[in-house]
Formats: C-alpha cells, sequence, structure tokens
C-alpha cells in the first residue's frame, strides 16, 4: 500500500503552438511531449502520464480486499484526475462490468506480479478469452531521455479495444480502467478522502501561485474565464490554453480563482496610471 500523505501532485499544463497549429503537454512546467494535433488528444495523453507520475508503477496487492465504498472513492477520485469523456465512460464501465458483476465467478483476478488478468464478457473466435493488462515502461529516446521513468510507465492490454481504439481513449480501455480503480481502491477509504480533499486544495493553491508569476501569464495570459461543461470545470486563459481542469462540482472555486487573476488586470493598470 502507497502512504499517500508522500504523493506529489503534478501541475498539469496544455499549451496551444500558434505557429503550427498543435498543442504541446507540460507536467511541474516541465516539457514532457508535444506535437499533439488537438487539444483533446493532448489531454488524454497527460492524465495518464500525471496518474503515473504521482502513482508510479501500478500494481496490485493479490491479498489487498477492496469494498464498495472504496470502489466509490476510487472511481470520483479517477473522474478528477482523467477529464475526458470517453476514459470515463470506461471507467462506469469498468465499474459495472468487470469489477462489481454478481456472477459466482469473478471476472477478474490479481496475478502474483500485481497485474490483471480479466475475462472476455463476451469471447470471438480467435481472440483471447482472457485479457492481461499490465504496465510497461516506454524506452527511452532522444525527446523523453530527460524525463523521469515514471513520465514514460503506461498501461497496456491485449483487448482489441486497446488496440483498435487508441486515439479515443490514449490508452485507457474498460480493463485498464479496471485496474487503476481497484488500485485506488485498494489503498482504503481514509486514503482516498484524505488525497480527494488534498487535490481540492492543490488547485486552489497552485492557480494562485500561477497568478504571481509573470513567466506563467506569459503562457496563459489573462483575462481568464471558467468554462462549465457536463464533464469537468475548466480555466481557460485568452489565448484558449487550459489552465486548470477540475471536476464539475468545484466551478465555485474555479470562479473564485478567475475573479482573483482577472483582478489583477485592473491592479496592474491602476498602477500603471500612478
Amino acid at each position: 500500500m502507497l502512504t499517500i500523505t508522500a504523493i506529489g501532485i503534478p501541475h498539469k499544463a496544455i499549451i496551444p503552438i500558434p505557429t503550427d497549429d498543435t498543442w504541446d503537454i507540460y507536467l511541474n512546467r516541465q516539457l514532457v511531449a508535444s506535437g499533439y494535433t488537438s487539444e483533446r488528444a493532448a489531454q488524454l495523453q497527460l492524465d495518464l502520464i500525471a496518474f503515473h507520475a504521482m502513482f508510479g508503477v501500478v500494481q496490485l496487492d493479490p491479498r489487498g480486499t477492496v469494498t464498495d465504498q472504496a470502489v466509490d472513492l476510487a472511481l470520483q477520485l479517477m473522474r478528477r484526475l482523467f477529464q475526458a469523456d470517453p476514459v470515463r465512460l470506461r471507467m462506469e464501465r469498468a465499474r459495472r462490468e468487470i469489477i462489481r458483476t454478481m456472477g459466482t465467478i469473478p471476472l477478474y483476478t490479481i496475478q502474483p506480479d500485481g497485474s490483471l488478468r480479466v475475462r472476455a464478457s463476451h469471447p470471438r473466435c480467435g481472440q483471447p478469452h482472457v485479457y492481461q493488462v499490465s504496465t510497461i515502461i516506454l524506452p527511452s529516446s532522444a525527446e523523453n531521455y530527460h524525463l523521469p521513468e515514471r513520465c514514460r510507465l503506461r498501461e497496456a492490454c491485449d483487448c482489441p479495444d486497446f488496440a483498435q481504439r487508441v486515439q479515443q481513449h490514449a490508452g485507457i480501455c474498460k480493463h485498464v480502467a479496471a485496474k487503476l480503480i481497484l488500485f485506488l481502491a485498494q489503498q482504503g477509504t481514509d486514503a482516498l478522502k484524505y488525497l480527494s480533499n488534498t487535490l481540492a486544495e492543490v488547485s486552489s493553491r497552485t492557480a494562485i501561485d500561477m497568478i504571481a508569476d509573470d513567466a506563467v501569464l506569459l503562457a496563459y495570459p489573462l483575462p481568464w474565464e471558467v468554462l462549465v461543461e457536463s464533464s469537468c470545470t475548466r480555466i481557460v486563459a485568452a489565448n484558449e490554453a487550459t489552465v486548470l481542469a477540475c471536476s464539475s462540482a468545484e466551478k465555485d472555486i474555479a470562479r473564485w480563482i478567475v475573479c482573483t487573476a482577472n483582478a489583477t488586470i485592473a491592479t496592474q493598470a491602476s498602477a500603471n496610471n500612478i
């Protein structure tokens, strides 16, 4: 089990590059990857990289216990950590179709090495009847050699959805989603509640720190605005870059941050006129 109080919560950012109409992704203000052709694709990849940056290798405990309450809390936390609707849809399916099945034989088993095996719900001719979900490390390259190994961790599954629809979910099929949910649920309810509260506090503090950073304001020019969407609430800068993404329930916090940030415009203008 992890020591939740020792986990570092990274700051995530997506920066548009107008010269070639692409997006770069940053973790803790460090360039992690570039050249994404859409903000959605960049967000998908950034969320998964940030998850592994926080938790490292997702290794399940074969003797660990999972309660319904812990699964519910883990799913709520996953919604905060992953913003894309296709990923959230697979989270819901993972809970409903894999973790909480009522059959006498469980659909999943945790292997001694901490990986997950899931029985195919509707096996087809010529396809595996059991899917294996494991954590892999991407090979080092000229672009990522300077990054911590955690930023090169990914999940792999041999199901058809993982291979055929990777552009939709960035490598989070329902089997991978099940593994991530189970991993969090095994940490226990107290740890998950602590982490959820910490995420809310860090989101607010991070944005406030950014307001006072001139270099950050160059990347996220004022004024900022709040976009309340069905899946999440986003703070968006004048150049359409996403400053911060949080849950829809935190829209009041997001609005307070935006009001505080935009007030600096008036303050600076007043100072310039003195």
